[in-house]
């Protein structure tokens, strides 16, 4: 609408309606920011907006927004670091995935350029997944196979957990007594049992840490301390590989990761659009239409009455 004196107390309270009805972060960020319209044309170019996304909804239904967080933070960190950690290159390549699907349907409805901005390069959303989606899972979390030096290394690492499982069982069959319980824990990256201190000298082993009241002696069995320090070697290697990964998608993504933001603001855009349909529906409001003739309120009803069962305005 067009105020001259907006008034603000009523625009607050609308806001945090429809922002309650927004499905993702970047709808209520979108929601927070609007503003009134300084002229006609502006407000009736965004009011047939919202009419075609209505009119799309009522034939597209499984275009109803979804929830998604923001991953600005991340992706504005990507100028600053050599590498993204697994955990935010996951949260990247998951949100845009799930957005995949709403922009290929808003290009094949060719809605993009109509209700959309058309000079933002898409195509580099599809880029990014398909580059990610080689070395991440759906999850989030970099494939065991992603290359083949990491399918090695880890496929070298499962291999030594199975012989070292074989001896810990043996000691279960053979030193229960003098074990606290029948499990292993880890201390720095190494496989240890907890052993009773009274027994430290039958286990046969290392001392690797003690519980806090000293009774419980965490060991490494001499017959896996070889197979342990291999693990510790593998698991360097495997970070190095992983971190190599990482640094080939950051050093990608720092070429053009501000058309993602453009990309997910265009989502955040649609899920604003959506909530504001549904604050129009559960109202039971309707569309104004601009002339440049006298305002003529029929049925009105003033915004901070609408759940205190008003009486329409005649």
């Amino acid at each position: 609408m067009l105020f001259v004196n907006p008034p603000e107390k009523e625009i607050k309270f609308v806001k945090n309606q429809i922002i309650r009805l927004c499905a993702s972060d970047y709808g209520r960020r979108i929601v927070s920011s609007l503003t009134f319209f300084q002229d006609k044309c502006s407000l009736q170019k965004e009011i047939d907006k919202i009419k075609k996304v209505k009119t799309l909804l009522e034939d597209y239904k499984h275009l109803e927004s979804i929830p998604i967080s923001f991953i600005d933070d991340i992706l504005m960190k990507i100028e600053k670091v050599v590498f993204l950690t697994e955990d935010e290159a996951g949260k990247i390549y998951t949100t845009l995935k799930a957005i995949e699907f709403y922009i290929k349907s808003f290009l094949e409805l060719k809605i993009i350029g109509n209700i959309f901005d058309d000079k933002i390069r898409y195509n580099l959303l599809f880029e990014t997944l398909e580059l990610m989606g080689r070395f991440f899972t759906q999850n989030g979390y970099i494939k065991n196979n992603a290359t083949k030096e990491l399918k090695e290394i880890l496929d070298t690492k499962e291999s030594i957990k199975e012989k070292i499982h074989k001896v810990i069982d043996n000691i279960f069959l053979h030193k229960r007594k003098i074990l606290q319980d029948d499990f292993f824990v880890f201390r720095d990256g190494r496989y240890v049992l907890p052993v009773k201190a009274s027994f430290k000298k039958d286990f046969g082993g290392i001392v690797r840490d003690t519980s806090q009241s000293s009774d419980t002696l965490f060991m490494e069995p001499f017959e896996i301390t070889n197979l342990n320090d291999e693990l510790i070697i593998l698991k360097k290697m495997e970070d190095r590989e992983k971190n190599r990964i990482l640094k080939l998608i950051t050093e990608e993504l720092k070429n053009y990761y501000r058309d993602l933001l453009k990309i997910l603001e265009i989502y955040g855009l649609w899920d604003s659009y959506i909530a504001r349909i549904k604050y129009m529906e559960k109202f039971k409001l309707t569309f104004p239409e601009i002339s440049d003739n006298d305002i003529y309120l029929k049925d009105a009803i003033h915004p901070l009455l609408f759940d205190k069962n008003p009486v329409p305005n005649d």
